[in-house]
């Protein structure tokens, strides 16, 4: 039936059947291998696996297969290479990889299959032109891959060849993302990239000086706003690194933590900047404070915790006011009140004392009677109406400003009471309330319901939703409070909230 049957899918079967049961001959696997289906074929290539040390004649018959019409046949070849522990299997990889570099499933295979000898897969898939859609992305993970497998510094000496531009050649993109991977393993085994400048190889001596070039190059392609996406990143992250000077490249972060910059280049010059110990750091990331967002302010709030000497320059900053207290969260208070450090404790105590009021908390007190009452959801629909669809959405009714309150149909009476009565107790940063001064004299209130590298969406009450320009705004100063206001219980009653939480959990 594997011979004869003119059904692929008998073919098929028979293949599994007769593997199932021990009974495949290397002769049908072969044939199996030059199959006119490509399913039979690829899966051929799948029970060779196990066989190709030990038969050369399927290793070469499964090494035609490198140019195979069909993708999914190539797909599985590159799968089943990295069963084969032979050179021959890195050099089929790099070609079979070729062939369709686009394929995000083709990358990850090639780099699964990789882990034996990465080094000739690189070599192999450098061969190809370097405007080859994906090629940087393969190529950052193969160096990736040889940098993390490399057993000797001789071995990382070696990829530093790869890496390095030829001699009056202009650096690409690929050896700036391929650099970044080196570097990063370079520092994980804390080996200095000046030490390649002594090494007993001159070839590898020579690389090291035409990287020097590679290094400094990255300066110039953060800045280029209209370069691939990856390696302003990866270039991003060589500041201050290798034989880039961190004394001279941290100020160079500043511009790339602007509000009007790209979030994802933020966040690469936030990383750069969290891996130096420079006293520098503290004065670059607040800057700008008053015109970031909410996430970048949190982002840089956990960069300045991340070290002793920055958190006492961030509370200083708090004491001058740079910082308002208000700006700061919740979350930062309680980490600074648990520091390790008793004196960062003490100051952060008096510069940031609990924001929680106890007026609350007897305001909560007084409507623990609403436990015992009776609502009735027809009534609380008018309550809800009336108080909270300012701000609220629940069953088509009101605005999306604040949390979604269907959320809350399982909750206790005790939460709904500590929610609405004490709002709050727990703030969620993307419920925060922040005051937005712009330069044409407006003073805006509401949450920031999104944000991008350009604009602001301030959602306000009412459902108001202004988009705000970066470039329009003079001041973005947070309350750290909910947009939802404290003293309801001069509005509500407590049979009266017993029936709105009637309607909230569904009693309507």
């Amino acid at each position: 039936m594997l011979h004869s049957s003119s059904l692929a899918a008998a073919r098929l079967q028979a293949l599994s059947t007769l593997d199932g049961l021990h009974a495949l001959s290397p002769e049908s696997l072969g044939a199996a291998l030059g199959d006119a289906h490509p399913a039979v074929r690829r899966h051929a290539i799948r029970i060779s696996e196990r066989l190709l040390a030990s038969s050369p004649d399927l290793a070469n018959t499964c090494l035609k297969l490198v140019n195979d019409p069909d993708l999914t046949v190539r797909y599985q070849l590159a799968l089943s290479l990295g069963e084969w522990d032979d050179p021959r299997a890195a050099e089929a990889l790099g070609v079979v990889s070729r062939t369709a570099m686009n394929d995000p499933w083709m990358r990850v295979a090639t780099l699964s299959s990789s882990t034996r000898h990465p080094l000739e897969v690189l070599r192999a898939v450098l061969t190809s032109p370097s405007s080859t859609p994906g090629r940087g992305e393969l190529v950052g993970g193969l160096i990736a891959t040889a940098s993390a497998t490399a057993s000797q510094p001789e071995d990382l000496g070696r990829l530093l060849q790869i890496l390095a531009p030829a001699a009056g050649a202009k650096v690409e993109g690929w050896q700036i993302t391929g650099l970044l991977h080196l570097q990063n393993a370079l520092d994980r085994r804390k080996i200095r990239t000046s030490d390649f400048l002594a090494a007993n190889d001159p070839a590898v001596r020579q690389a090291a000086e035409q990287v020097k070039r590679t290094f400094e190059a990255a300066h110039t392609m953060a800045a280029e706003e209209t370069s691939d996406t990856a390696v302003r990143l990866a270039a991003l992250r060589l500041f201050g690194r290798g034989f880039n000077d961190a004394t001279r490249d941290l100020p160079l972060l500043a511009p790339y933590l602007r509000p009007n910059t790209d979030a994802a280049v933020q966040k690469a010059a936030l990383e750069t900047i969290a891996r130096s110990s420079s006293s520098q750091a503290p004065e670059i990331l607040l800057a700008d404070w008053s015109r970031q967002g909410p996430a970048t302010r949190g982002a840089i709030l956990d960069t300045l915790l991340s070290r002793e000497e920055w958190t006492r320059a961030f509370l200083t900053a708090v004491a001058k006011g740079t910082v308002p207290a208000d700006d700061v969260n919740t979350a930062t208070r309680e980490r600074l009140a648990k520091h390790a450090n008793e004196a960062i404790r003490k100051e952060a105590g008096q510069l940031l004392p609990s924001t929680h009021s106890t007026a609350r908390s007897a305001a909560v007190a007084q409507y623990q009677v609403v436990a015992n009452l009776k609502g009735d959801g027809v009534k609380g629909a008018t309550v809800y109406q009336t108080i909270c669809s300012l701000c609220h959405a629940y069953l088509g009714q009101g605005h999306a400003v604040g949390p979604d309150v269907t959320t809350f149909r399982n909750k206790s009476v005790q939460d709904f009471l500590i929610a609405i009565l004490d709002p709050n107790a727990v703030v969620e940063p993307r419920y925060t309330a922040y005051t937005v001064q712009t330069k044409d004299g407006r003073t805006l209130y509401g949450v920031i319901s999104s944000e991008t590298a350009t604009t602001l969406i301030l959602a306000q009450p009412g459902g108001v939703r202004e988009t705000i320009l970066r470039t329009d705004i003079a001041s973005l100063t947070s309350s750290q409070r909910s947009l939802m206001p404290e003293g309801l219980e001069q509005s509500i009653t407590p049979q009266q909230m017993a029936d709105l939480i009637a309607y909230l959990k569904g009693g309507g």
